[in-house]
């Protein structure tokens, strides 16, 4: 039997306009990709801490988007600065769940 995949719900608004409506499925990491997530965050967390909180943010959006779904560069790209950030937060609630 399929288990469930684990699929988020990507919604960007731009006031009342929905400019972005996607379900973007979250793989399983392997445990080197786990760590890696979670250094990432560590580092995200540390970082909001010191006077340059929003420093290195983008590629940091990145390389958790990359880790944790399946999506193409192109796909990334067309999600846009506010989906990448939205998807960033997305799945870093999930993960603060699921630990």
């Amino acid at each position: 039997c399929m288990s469930k995949k684990n699929v988020i719900h990507l919604e960007v608004k731009d006031g009342k306009k929905t400019i972005l409506d996607k379900e973007v499925e979250l793989k399983d990491l392997t445990i080197d990709e786990i760590c890696e997530y979670e250094d990432i965050l560590i580092e995200h967390t540390h970082t909001l801490q010191t006077d340059q909180p929003l420093s290195n943010i983008y590629s940091r959006t990145l390389k958790v988007i990359r880790l944790a779904t399946n999506l193409t560069d192109d796909e990334i790209k067309d999600l846009g600065r506010e989906g990448r950030m939205q998807l960033f937060r997305i799945i870093v609630d999930q993960s603060e769940k699921k630990s």
